[in-house]
Order: C-alpha cells, then sequence, then structure tokens
C-alpha cells in the first residue's frame, strides 16, 4: 500500500507547506530522490514544512497489473484536497504545490474542482506535466484508467483545460510556473509549456524522470522551486542556471562560424539543445556533419530519433534509421564493435519502435550480442545493449541478469549513476511494452527501484 503522506519537515509553528505530489507510477518516498529534502535544509525556506503526498498507482507502464485498485485522476485529485483539510496540513495552512507528470493533472483538477482549495494554494509548479495530453503511442500498450485520463483530445484533458480558462484564465490566487525538460521523451513542449503563457514556463536540462531528481541543492530543478518560493523569480527562472548560463555561452561563441570541425560542431548542438533550440540543433548537423564524423552522425541521429518519439513525425524516424544504419555497417567494417553495439541496438529499437518489424528487431538483437562477445571498450554500455538486446529476443531473466550486472559495475559519481540508470530504464521499460511482456516490465522496475539509493 502506498503511503498517503511522507513527512520531510514538519513543525507545528509552520503556517505554510510545500507538498510534492508524485506521476503516474510514482511513489511519494522514491520519485523525487533527494529533492525534498534540498529544499528542507534551505534556511531560506525554513518557514515551510515539507510533505510528499502519495496515492494507488501502478508503476508506469502498469507493470504490476494492480487496475482495480486505482481510482480515476478525479478522485485523486479530491483525495489530495481531502488531505489538506487533515493534520499536519491544517486548513489555516498555505500551500505550495510541486507536482511531477501526471501529478499535475491531480493538482489543477483539485484547483478547479475545490475553490476553497485553490484560495489555500500559493504556488504551483508542474514538472513534465501533460497538461494538454498525451497522443497515442505504440508503446503504451498497457494503458489503463489513469493513463487514458491523458490522452490528447479525450474527455478528461478537454474538460479540465476549459474549467480552467474559465477559473483561472484572467486571474487567479496563486504563481504558476511550468517546467519542461528539454529531453523529456514523454511530455513534449506543447503539452507541458503551451498551454499557459510564455512567462509561466521554463525548460531545464534532462529527460523525463531526471528533472525531478536533482543531484545537488544547485541542480536547476531545485533553485526554481527556491525562487520562486522566496520570490526571486520574475521571469525565465532556467535562465538564472549556471548550466544554462554555459550552454549560452557555446551558442555564443560558436553558432554563425564557418568551417568548425567535429567537436566544435557537437558542442554547439548539444549546446543548442541545452538551450531550447532542437530544431536548429538538427540543422546544423544536417548542414555541417561530414559522412566521416562519427561523433556527429551519433549526436544527430540521437537527436532525429528524439524529436521522433516526441513528435511522431515519420521522416525524423526514416532518418534517424538512415543515420544509423549506415554507421553500423562502417562499425562492423571498421571492427568498432563499441560504435557497432551502440548504432546496432538503435536500429534494433527503431525496427521494432517505429517499423514494428519484430523480425527484423529480434536479427539485429542476435547481431549486437555477437558484438558483445567481440570485447568492447565500454563495459557498462556492452551490458546495457545485451540486456536490450536479450528483452528483444523474449529472454527476460537473461535481460534482468545484464541490467542488475551493469547497475554494480564501475562505480561512478551518484548523478551519473542515476542519470544512466534512468536512461536505461526508460529504454528498456518501453521495449517491454514494445513486445507486451508485462512480467519483464514488473522484473525490470524491481532491478531499477534502487539505482538511486
Amino acid at each position: 500500500m502506498v503511503p498517503e503522506l511522507v513527512t520531510h519537515r514538519a513543525s507545528k509553528g509552520h503556517r505554510a507547506a510545500l507538498i510534492f505530489v508524485h506521476g503516474f507510477g510514482g511513489h511519494p518516498a522514491s520519485t523525487w530522490g533527494r529533492f525534498p529534502d534540498f529544499l528542507a535544509g534551505d534556511l531560506r525556506l525554513k518557514g515551510w514544512s515539507v510533505f510528499s503526498f502519495g496515492y494507488p498507482s501502478t508503476f508506469w507502464l502498469d507493470v504490476i497489473g494492480l487496475w482495480k485498485a486505482d481510482p480515476p485522476v478525479e478522485s485523486l485529485a479530491d483525495g489530495l484536497r481531502t488531505r489538506a483539510e487533515l493534520a499536519p496540513l491544517s486548513p489555516d495552512r498555505s500551500l505550495a504545490l510541486v507536482a511531477h507528470s501526471m501529478g499535475g493533472l491531480v493538482v489543477q483538477r483539485a484547483l478547479v474542482d475545490h475553490p476553497g482549495f485553490a484560495q489555500r494554494v500559493s504556488h504551483v509548479i508542474l514538472f513534465g506535466t501533460p497538461s494538454a495530453g498525451l497522443r497515442k503511442a505504440c508503446f503504451f500498450k498497457f494503458w489503463k484508467r489513469q493513463l487514458r485520463a491523458m490522452g490528447q483530445g479525450g474527455t478528461f484533458i478537454t474538460d479540465l483545460r476549459g474549467r480552467w480558462k474559465a477559473r483561472f484564465g484572467k486571474t487567479r490566487p496563486f504563481r504558476l510556473l511550468a517546467v519542461g525538460g528539454d529531453q523529456d521523451e514523454f511530455v513534449p513542449r506543447e503539452s507541458s509549456l503551451e498551454p499557459f503563457s510564455s512567462e509561466e514556463g521554463a525548460v531545464i536540462r534532462g529527460d523525463h524522470l531526471s528533472i525531478v531528481k536533482p543531484s545537488s541543492g544547485d541542480a536547476p530543478s531545485v533553485q526554481i522551486v527556491q525562487r520562486l518560493l522566496t520570490g526571486e523569480v520574475e521571469a525565465d527562472p532556467a535562465a538564472f542556471t549556471d548550466e544554462r548560463r554555459r550552454f549560452q555561452a557555446t551558442v555564443d561563441r560558436h553558432l554563425g562560424k564557418a568551417g568548425l570541425d567535429q567537436d566544435a560542431l557537437v558542442e554547439l548542438a548539444l549546446a543548442l539543445e541545452g538551450v531550447g533550440r532542437p530544431e536548429d540543433a538538427i540543422a546544423l548537423l544536417e548542414r555541417g556533419r561530414k559522412p566521416s564524423w562519427l561523433d556527429a552522425t551519433r549526436t544527430l541521429a540521437c537527436s532525429l530519433q528524439r524529436r521522433w518519439l516526441t513528435g511522431r513525425r515519420r521522416a525524423d524516424a526514416e532518418r534517424a534509421l538512415e543515420l544509423h544504419g549506415g554507421a553500423y555497417a562502417e562499425a562492423v567494417e571498421g571492427k568498432a564493435p563499441d560504435a557497432a553495439l551502440y548504432h546496432g541496438i538503435n536500429v534494433a529499437f527503431l525496427e521494432l519502435a517505429y517499423r514494428g518489424r519484430h523480425a527484423a528487431a529480434e536479427a539485429m538483437a542476435e547481431r549486437v550480442l555477437q558484438h558483445v562477445e567481440e570485447g568492447p571498450q565500454d563495459t557498462r554500455w556492452a551490458l546495457a545493449a545485451a540486456g536490450e538486446a536479450h528483452l528483444l529476443l523474449g529472454r527476460r531473466e537473461a535481460a534482468v541478469e545484464c541490467y542488475t550486472q551493469v547497475l554494480k559495475t564501475a562505480p561512478l559519481k551518484r548523478e551519473d549513476r542515476v542519470r544512466q540508470a534512468l536512461s536505461m530504464y526508460q529504454r528498456a521499460t518501453r521495449v517491454a511494452s514494445l513486445i507486451g511482456d508485462r512480467q519483464a516490465a514488473a522484473m525490470l522496475e524491481l532491478v531499477f527501484r534502487g539505482a538511486e539509493d
């Protein structure tokens, strides 16, 4: 049973409470990592108690299958409002709500349904929330009631946006900020940011999960919440982050220069993505890349693949598959197992996720496993690629063993370990959904859940 409230800091003297609300399949004690603790330790926020609110929801892609116990989003919204009336969230406390993914829909529904609750709320911060809904993608085969509510153009989203506009379109009693991740493959910016004004939006570095699992108190996500609660944010909060300034400095240094070498071209492309200009990054790589530049090719292929995952444009998938396929052939000819692994597993993924060709994906997965036997230098990546290959071939126990081993290999800095684990988990869970293997998805959840510890 998911606990209803986790206390990070509470005091009888505090008249304001900060409440974290997790998303679909999340958990109040694990979704956020150390995020609540970083805020609880900030002396500027000593007047705030800090809690995490929890509710029943299967983990991500319905990997457990207990949908009979999962209430609809409307009931979750009622539950949030009800819990806010009880100790230690007494009715006289001002509330700030920090929500992730579907949790942001729970918060918005509670605000439009309960005017008294909305009057108590001073701040609303939405991380990666599909406020305009999600397209039904092929890898969401496990959709049930909570996820159906997030469907683009569906009854729930249409009703929520209409009622939000009617109630809060002109004035609202709280400050709002919608935050998107520049690498979020699940919730594109048109869903997370565009339902609100440009002054109420920010983009930070990261994917759907990493944006709410900061590695330090200086992380952009933490800074954004700190600045909003302390009244320091006036416009674009992401502009205050050191990382974004570094990206902008790279753009200012290189953009417009002719004849950039491969390293500078890749650096500039990544910086453009970092400041929220992925379209410009792809155009730059297409224009300035030489066929022999393997790093630039890899960067371009991955950028196109990410854009396909969010925008579902056929041309992006076709081009990404073309680039990965060509680079794979070159790697095999040049006897470069590391590159063969990288491009080969991406070819296998696209054959399945885009083309729906199971046999082609399985054939490439077998070849990837052959490259693993050749002894690539990057042991971690070899294990991850092998895990995905076994998963594609229906060998769930072998896949789980590979992922278990990769999480135990060469010690990394915590932030690197968490980031890589989240990336592997998202990809592996997506593959499990594509092949319809719920048991594999459940086993993967158990393997990766402790990766942040």
